[in-house]
């Protein structure tokens, strides 16, 4: 019997012949592919600029330098960010000099609430809250006029949240954030192979995140190819860096988004049978689980090496959301107080299985398994 994987990159024809049409361009870097995808995400999302960069950590790191380089904001100015996340963007804040403070999670979420990080935001301060698991954050709105009101800055993470909506139906991304922040690693409901993709209504950030993703120059490589001129010369008004996507990575993801909505109805239909399982078998999954956009299955209050045990004499594969980054040896002597609440949840924490792919005998592994687990 063959392992049900934990995930599985989805990638049909419609995706497979976009590919193929670049590799047979021979156009490969950043061009019209590319500028085709930031122009449908940023017109879907209602904002005014969709910056494509080869991984959303890379995103982070732009707008984190750009606040920095750009606007001045001073060294040891605070960066918030909730406990329980993945640890690139708070990394990349940390490198470019800001003060990391992580804020406690809701046990009952995996989410560290708007409210909590209103409580504790002050001016100047970089608020950046992570809608976990793809489920919309409550109280966005009220943020953002606190953030406005006192001259803090918004760079949501939407790493988890493409085409996941909020109570009052706004897609995550859409509202007036300095930054939003999209991620199409293989794993994520739309894949792009990799990369991210910041949104933005700021001229200026725009403008200085283009530049900025490749090195500096001022003008597309496309541009400079496709003139008809004998002049190569380029400025390099800005020390940029190297993290441009490629037109392989804009037609894949360009081709996923059109279909977006039916690998939504897909995995919420997933959910539903794992949520139907999970109220027999007695298992809690995350609070709000059933709202989001079903990028992760995250059941709570495990013990989660009997749970991963049983899982696994059944072939089924799962992970964890996220290894705690408040512990990780990279942080040196530095200690993070007042965590309780993601202590509790990463404890016992496990995300199971969910992507289109997953075929109905798949899913029915997955759901004896839950059946017959008995908790240790």
């Amino acid at each position: 019997m063959n392992h049900v994987s934990f995930h599985q990159p989805h990638f049909n024809d419609q995706d497979k012949a976009a590919a193929l049409a670049v590799l047979d361009s021979g156009f490969m870097t950043m061009g019209a592919e590319v500028f085709a995808f930031e122009a449908a995400l940023a017109a879907q999302l209602n904002r005014r600029h969709a910056i494509m960069v080869n991984a959303c950590t890379n995103g982070h790191m732009l707008v984190f330098q750009y606040l920095r380089r750009v606007i001045g904001l001073p060294a040891r100015t605070r960066a918030l960010f909730p406990a329980t996340t993945f640890a690139g963007p708070a990394f990349q804040a940390h490198h470019a000099g800001y003060e990391v403070r992580l804020l406690d999670t809701d046990p009952e979420t995996g989410a560290t609430p708007c409210a909590a990080l209103a409580a504790e935001a002050r001016e100047t301060d970089l608020i950046c809250p992570m809608p976990y698991a793809g489920i919309a954050l409550h109280g966005m709105a009220d943020l953002l006029a606190q953030a406005k009101a006192q001259g803090s800055f918004v760079i949501e993470d939407c790493a988890h949240s493409i085409g996941a909506r909020g109570a009052e139906g706004a897609l995550v991304g859409s509202l007036p954030t300095f930054a939003s922040i999209f991620s199409f690693y293989p794993t994520k409901v739309l894949n792009a192979v990799e990369g991210g993709m910041i949104l933005t209504d700021d001229d200026d950030l725009a403008d200085w995140c283009r530049a900025a993703r490749l090195h500096g120059v001022d003008k597309p490589v496309a541009g400079r190819y496709q003139s008809g001129k004998s002049d190569w010369g380029y400025a390099l008004p800005i020390m940029g860096y190297k993290c441009n996507p490629n037109n392989l990575q804009g037609a894949i993801g360009l081709s996923q988004l059109a279909r977006l909505a039916d690998t939504l109805e897909r995995l919420q239909e997933i959910s539903q049978i794992y949520r139907a399982a999970c109220a027999d078998a007695g298992l809690t999954p995350i609070a709000g689980q059933g709202e989001g956009n079903q990028h992760l299955f995250v059941l709570q209050g495990l013990n989660r090496p009997h749970f991963i045990a049983h899982m696994a004499a059944a072939k089924i594969q799962c992970s964890v959301h996220y290894p705690p980054l408040w512990k990780m040896d990279a942080w040196g002597d530095h200690h993070f107080d007042g965590l309780s609440g993601a202590e509790a949840f990463g404890a016992g924490c496990v995300s199971l299985p969910i992507y289109t792919s997953l075929t109905a005998e798949e899913i029915a592994r997955v759901v004896a398994a839950l059946h017959s687990y008995r908790p240790g």
